[in-house]
């Protein structure tokens, strides 16, 4: 009988080594079960699922769980053209019941209530504390639409929960709804006013589908003035309660999102607030519009009271009268707020109208933070969005950025030379040697200089020399051309002299710095409440 089941079991090729093949694969699909089985155990749960995924499989992991922990950036060579939602980041800003997931698709920036995010909602840089309370006011124009407004939405308005997008058009940008901010001003006016010329043109572009950037340089200044009270009107009525804030900017303005939520615990939005980096015209204080303008929301409300109360239709046919007659749209604004009980807080140099190239580095810009920055380019946007990022993965949402970490990060590595064809925008002493006298001359006759300053004009180390010998308090930098030398009291990077003096054909500035900004020192504390004064009326 032996013989015969040997037999049997030689002709079906059951083998030793055969049962061992069976043994292993029945062992691997037991150790494996998870991977196919319905998870009940919430230890099973692998921690790179979304929130979803969580919610159905039980109770999310606590907020001091390696997830969050090893949450990372991405690279910064990615962030121009990363279409994703923005970086999640390590805080312990986060909410206790907050867990941060991966969600690959676009935030949206409707605003919302508060209390419409549940605690197990995805964590980003949109959730904030204080970030669903500001409703930004981008101001731009049709024909620059296309080439200021996408790095915009690629950086900083990724971060910002509401949003209002204004221009001279009704337009859509990819799935951005782009409002016209002057429907509201009269047919009479958009179809007769000079102003206006540049809107007509639009018009008939638009509705011919042309390429509306080839208007550009035709009048988009005296159009722009008549966008800032219509669009606060509209961006008031078409906002939630809950919102605190409303910061108008340009498409040239550029924002740094932690320095402002930062920023905004220090003000009282309770109260009637305007505030800006203040200008004057005659009488008036104003806060310019390009470097950005803070309004809370019980002083936006004064004045749409009066305008309820005068009547919209006849409030707005006042005021169309006084935008005609003003060279500025931000000036009728500081004009409307003060009628309504409002007036301005300056905030300069917290609401900065430079650049991080242009502005000058002193002593009272040195610990404080920067919220805003104007006339930057897309580039700089972008490069200014990379290095916040950097910085909030080193340091977290609860550090400030200073001017003396911008001028660590932008200035100082390229001030340490002489630098050809480079203008630093020296300009508190200058020296032009006749026949080049202009009106761009300190003031000083020729005759009545000292020797040496007469020699400064010879050459850049002539120049130089000059500037060493007034010592550290009157000139830290310098700047020369053949025929002239001007001085700088402040550090200043300044930018790329790519065309010269046009009466001096091809002569090209050098510039060079004796002082690289050291001798400002450390920050022991933060500058919040910098010259946060009321002008006068």
């Amino acid at each position: 009988m032996m013989s015969t089941t040997a037999s049997l079991c030689a002709a079906r090729g059951v083998t030793f080594p055969r049962l061992a093949v069976v043994l292993i694969f029945i062992t691997t699909v037991y150790l494996c079960r998870d991977l196919y089985l319905p998870v009940t155990d919430q230890s099973r749960i692998p921690t790179s699922l979304g929130a979803d995924a969580i919610s159905q499989a039980g109770t999310p992991p606590s907020p001091g769980s390696d997830f969050i922990k090893n949450a990372e950036l991405p690279s910064s060579s990615g962030l121009l053209f990363d279409h994703s939602r923005p970086p999640y980041v390590k805080s312990s800003l986060l909410p206790q019941s907050t867990v941060s997931t991966f969600d690959s698709s676009l935030p949206s920036h409707a605003a919302t209530s508060p209390s419409s995010q549940s605690p197990e909602a995805d964590f980003t840089c949109m959730d904030l504390p204080g970030a669903d309370k500001v409703m930004v006011l981008l101001k731009t124009g049709a024909t620059e639409l296309y080439q200021k407004l996408p790095i915009h939405l690629l950086t900083t308005l990724g971060c910002t929960p509401n949003f209002l997008l204004y221009s001279d058009l009704n337009q859509t940008f990819a799935s951005h709804e782009i409002h016209s901010a002057i429907d509201t001003v009269s047919t009479t006016t958009r179809s007769t006013h000079p102003d206006f010329e540049l809107y007509r043109a639009l018009q008939q572009h638009h509705s011919s589908n042309q390429d509306m950037s080839k208007l550009s340089g035709t009048g988009g200044w005296n159009l722009d003035k008549w966008k800032f009270l219509p669009m606060l009107h509209d961006a008031y009525i078409n906002s939630p309660s809950h919102i605190d804030w409303f910061l108008i900017i340009e498409a040239d303005t550029a924002i740094s999102w932690l320095n402002l939520l930062l920023w905004l615990p220090h003000l009282k939005a309770s109260e009637n607030l305007y505030l800006g980096s203040q200008n004057v015209i005659g009488k008036s204080f104003f806060a310019h519009g390009g470097s950005g303008v803070l309004i809370s929301r019980p002083a936006v409300a004064a004045l749409e009271t009066l305008r309820e109360l005068e009547g919209a239709e006849i409030y707005d046919a006042r005021w169309e009268g006084i935008t005609a007659q003003s060279c500025c749209g931000d000036e009728v604004l500081a004009r409307a707020l003060l009628e309504a009980g409002t007036t301005l807080t300056g905030a300069f140099p917290i609401i900065q109208g430079e650049t991080p190239s242009t502005v000058d580095f002193t002593g009272l810009h040195w610990c404080v933070p920067a919220v805003t920055w104007h006339h930057v380019s897309p580039v700089q946007v972008d490069a200014q969005w990379t290095f916040q990022m950097q910085w909030v993965e080193k340091y977290g949402w609860e550090r400030p950025m200073l001017y003396k970490d911008i001028f660590q990060h932008f200035v100082k590595p390229y001030i340490g030379e002489t630098r050809k064809r480079w203008r630093n925008l020296s300009k508190d002493r200058k020296i032009v040697r006749p026949p080049q006298v202009t009106e761009e001359g300190d003031g000083a006759p020729w005759n009545e200089l000292g020797d040496e300053e007469k020699a400064s004009v010879e050459s850049e180390q002539a120049c130089e020399g000059w500037c060493r010998s007034k010592g550290k308090g009157e000139c830290k930098q310098w700047m020369w051309m053949p025929g002239r030398c001007y001085l700088g009291k402040d550090v200043r990077l300044g930018r790329v002299d790519d065309e010269g003096e046009r009466d001096q054909g091809e002569e090209r500035w050098t510039s060079g710095w004796v002082e690289n900004g050291e001798e400002l020192g450390e920050c022991e504390q933060v500058r919040w409440d910098v010259l946060l004064k009321q002008p006068g009326r």
